[in-house]
């Protein structure tokens, strides 16, 4: 028989022994560090803003872009926004061969809907004040209507802004040549013309319900840099011109051009010797030639030379596509030439001066050069009304 005293000394030898073993286990109301945390727990713990895209996506950047290591990666969320069904994709107009795009950056209509936006938007550029349509005009064959533009920080250009038609085709970018791809030249005039910091707009973007909706349809993320000139190449990809009155005359519309246009692509294929750089359907070699066709208050122009290195490049310029070309002046690399009779005339006469390596002067009369004329407005269709899209307000 135990003595009370003992008995009780037992109790409490058992209940502390007891206390013991439960307490690690019980939560507490100031401290859960002991806690076993469950799912939910670990999900809120789980750090993922730190998480970088996943470079084996198939619109993962192409190698002339610059990696987006100094953008803070964005986790995917889902749209906060419904848009609209994209509109397809326009087919190429006759005349023209299919639209080359690179494997890692294929014309979508998604993407092309966003490329859109993002060319008329003022955001891209560095101080909120230029849109890639003040350089590139759509009323005016996406081409500068200035000789030379000037920078978003002020600075005026060595050269004019080119068209923007047909520049899928163009197989090198610049009037150097100096880009390889259609994304990398975008992405140099929007660092460079824009003077844009690409991390900052896209964290500007992506800040954008209806952006980051756009976005997420498009490349499944939020906004990165490379994706931003993913889409804005994938329009400009869809800016062509095609189906003009010679190309309906071709295919047995006799009544499509008159008979200036007729006479004119006779002596453009002929005695003019246009066809030897301008050859069609894009009615350009694509390559790089010394026409001395710079005015005499343009500055110097390095030219291919400044891509390539070699000085027997230097002054050479990339052959221009001539489809559209009677809605692009001012022409030439330095829009030198006010207007098209005169740009055919220093062509014809070897450069101005003469000074045109690559050319050999051809004595035409005012006549020749009428239809020649004639000729290549014939190569330009009949500009369609675009109206710009509604770009997201701010």
């Amino acid at each position: 028989m135990i003595a009370p005293r003992a008995a009780a000394w037992r109790r409490i030898s058992l209940l502390f022994i007891a206390a013991t073993l439960v307490l690690p286990g019980c939560p507490s109301d100031d401290d859960d560090d002991g806690a076993a945390p469950d799912e939910a727990d670990k999900a809120e713990r789980t750090d993922t803003d730190d998480a970088a895209p996943d470079p084996a996506d198939g619109d993962a950047a192409p190698a002339e872009i610059p990696a987006d290591a100094d953008a803070t990666a964005r986790e995917p969320v889902l749209p906060e926004v419904i848009l609209p069904p994209a509109d397809p994709v326009p087919k190429p107009p006759a005349g023209l061969p299919p639209t080359p795009a690179p494997a890692h950056n294929p014309i979508t209509a998604e993407k092309v809907a966003l490329g859109e936006l993002l060319f008329f938007d003022s955001r891209l550029s560095g101080e909120g004040g230029m849109r890639c349509a003040d350089c590139h005009d759509p009323e005016r064959g996406f081409a500068g209507t200035e000789r030379r533009s000037t920078t978003a920080e002020g600075r005026t250009n060595r050269r004019h802004a080119p068209s923007l038609e047909n520049v899928a085709y163009a197989g090198a970018w610049f009037w150097d040549g100096s880009a390889d791809s259609l994304e990398g030249a975008i992405d140099s005039h929007w660092r460079g013309q824009m003077a844009a910091d690409p991390a900052a707009v896209a964290a500007e973007l992506d800040d954008h319900p209806k952006y980051r909706a756009h976005f997420e349809r498009s490349f499944g993320s939020a906004p990165y840099p490379s994706h931003i000139a993913a889409a804005l190449a994938a329009y400009a990809r869809t800016i062509r011109s095609g189906d003009a009155p010679w190309d309906r005359f071709e295919r047995g519309r006799r009544g499509a051009v008159d008979e200036d246009a007729e006479r004119g692509f006779r002596i453009f294929s002929g005695r003019g010797q246009c066809a030897v750089c301008h050859p069609p359907p894009l009615y350009t070699d694509r390559k790089f030639h010394h026409t001395g066709a710079a005015g005499p208050d343009s500055p110097p122009d390095p030219g291919r030379s400044r891509a390539t290195g070699d000085p027997a490049e230097r002054g050479a310029i990339r052959t221009p596509s001539l489809r559209g070309v009677a809605h692009t002046a001012p022409y030439f690399h330095d829009g030198s030439a006010e207007t098209l009779e005169e740009a055919v005339r220093v062509m014809a006469g070897g450069g101005r001066g003469g000074r045109g390596r690559d050319l050999e002067p051809v004595q035409l009369s005012d006549d020749d050069i009428a239809a020649l004329v004639g000729f290549l407005e014939s190569l330009s269709p009949e500009p369609e009304p675009r109206e710009p899209p509604a770009v997201p307000e701010p």
